[in-house]
Order: structure tokens, then sequence, then C-alpha cells
């Protein structure tokens, strides 16, 4: 378990100018934990807006020590790897691994 001076979280995240997020969470059967498309008003930044799509998927065990959710991740994909190598080229395709 994280001590209160430390949080960790791994996110996997997908951009790409035209990206669709609901072709990402139907090619991957997953619902991600935030998405947008290219030109939504960002949430956080009222008057500002997205210059890309994205798809991001948030650890949900944010109690566990990084290097838990670490091993976690690795089995998250099992099944989808020809899935997410099919992503072409203009897609962004990032493993985030924060710890603050």
């Amino acid at each position: 378990m994280n001590t209160e001076e430390e949080t960790a979280s791994v996110t996997l995240m997908i951009l790409a100018e035209d990206l669709e997020p609901i072709e990402i969470s139907s090619q991957f059967q997953l619902e991600p934990s935030q998405a947008w498309r290219h030109g939504e008003e960002k949430q956080r930044a009222v008057g500002t807006y997205y210059d890309w799509g994205g798809w991001k998927l948030i650890s949900e065990n944010k109690d566990l020590a990084h290097e838990d959710q670490i091993s976690e991740w690795v089995h998250k994909p099992e099944g989808k790897e020809k899935r997410f190598e099919s992503l072409d080229d203009r897609r962004r395709k990032n493993l985030w691994i924060g710890i603050r």
C-alpha cells in the first residue's frame, strides 16, 4: 500500500487528431476513464478546446504500490495485442506511469 507521501497512477493513453473514443472502446472492449474528441471543450479549462482526440484508461487501484499497479497492467491487454498493434501510426500510444 502507498504511504501518504506517495500516490501512484498508471494510465494507458491513445491520442490522435481524428480519434473517435467510441471506436477505441469498441476495439479494446474497455471503457475509458476519460475520453474526448478533437474540438471538444476542455472540462478543466473552460473556453479552451482539444487539438486532438484522446482516450485514457487510468488504473483503478491507486492504493496499490506502483509496482503492483504496473503488474496489474501487464495482464490487462492480454489477448488484445493485435488490436493495439493495428492502431495506425497516426495514433500515439503511451503507457504513462506517474508517481507523486
